[in-house]
Order: C-alpha cells, then structure tokens, then sequence
C-alpha cells in the first residue's frame, strides 16, 4: 500500500474526504481489493492490480448518477501545487488528512495480516499514538 496503493488512494479521499472507520483488503497475486466504510454510510475502494497495463482512474458511484472521474491533474498539477507550498506555506492536504490516509494504508496492512478481517482506523492511530509515545520517553 506504501509504495504504489498511494497513488490511487490520494485519489479515493479527494473524492471521499476524511472519515473512514473500518478497512477490509483481499489480496491475490495480481490484485488487491481495498474497501473503506466512511462514517455516514459511503464505501470506498481501490483496486490494485499488480500485472497486465493498467491505466488509472476512478469512477464515483452517487445517488444521481455514477461517474468517470476524467484525467485531469496529473505529474502537472502535482508540480503546480508543490509550487504553491512553497510560495504560501500552506499545504494542499491537512495534516488530518495525510494522517488518516497513513492509517487507511496501514489498516488495510492489517487486515491483509488478518485474513481480510475489518480493521478499525481508530484502533490503527490509537496504536500509532500508543508507539511514538512510548519512544519519546
């Protein structure tokens, strides 16, 4: 998840946003189904798949119609905002939100471990929290 699955798991929050409670992940050995239960009921997924050329993409299932996400963006727009930080020190994701990401991933690591078994985000931080304190003392 840390070395590829960031890439389109950037793209699942921009849509989906913040609040992710539980991550269940299946695994083959060419693809990895991750699925997000948000606290309001949405689902979220990424698919990885490891062989055959695939572009990337997403598609937004809403209640008024399921869309393409289109192919704007990019290397670009990443060079874009990177220059924006810089000249105005505000940075384009919240810190909340890189940090729920880094536990959606590592969540989803967990539940890989675990057979495919949901893995709540809140028990991922609170783990987190628990081992960078015990390494501050």
């Amino acid at each position: 998840m840390f070395f590829y699955g960031i890439h389109g798991i950037e793209p699942l929050y921009a849509l989906m946003g913040t609040g992710c409670e539980t991550v269940t992940r299946i695994q083959t050995k060419d693809t990895d189904l991750v699925s997000g239960v948000w606290k309001d009921g949405r689902v979220g997924t990424y698919r990885g798949i490891r062989s055959n050329r695939a572009e990337f993409g997403a598609i937004a299932f809403g209640s008024k119609a399921i869309v393409q996400a289109g192919r704007e963006g990019g290397y670009e727009e990443l060079c874009r905002e990177v220059g924006r930080f810089f000249k105005t020190k505000k940075p384009p994701v919240t810190p909340d939100e890189t940090i729920e990401i880094f536990a959606f991933m590592e969540a989803a690591d967990e539940s890989k471990r675990q057979g495919g078994a949901p893995v709540s985000l809140k028990d991922v931080l609170t783990k987190a929290r628990a081992a960078a304190a015990s390494r501050l003392q």
